[in-house]
């Protein structure tokens, strides 16, 4: 009859149990240097995000869409945008 009956490790054959907390650890250390590789890749694909916008509406001849705010045409992404604009046009004349 085989020592320790009761728990996987003892015997032959069989894996041992893993505890889940010690799982969950290893997996986040050998995911964490992916993620953060990607989440790196992502910033410096978004650092010039407003010059491309900018250059977008200059190219597409869009420029006054949103002013005034009010204009029906002023809606979704390029009211967000105009909005992001004046802020940081704002911010740069009190300075």
């Amino acid at each position: 009859m085989p020592q320790g009956k009761g728990t996987y490790g003892s015997q032959r054959g069989r894996p041992k149990k893993v505890s889940k907390a010690k799982s969950k650890k290893s997996m986040k250390e050998e995911y964490l240097p992916l993620f953060t590789a990607i989440l790196e890749a992502k910033k410096k694909v978004d650092a010039n995000w407003m010059q491309k916008a900018d250059k977008s509406i200059e190219r597409r001849g869009t420029e006054g869409k949103c002013t005034p705010m009010t204009k029906p045409g002023c809606t979704g992404k390029a009211r967000v945008l105009a909005k992001t604009f004046r802020k940081i046009a704002r911010e740069r004349k009190g300075q």
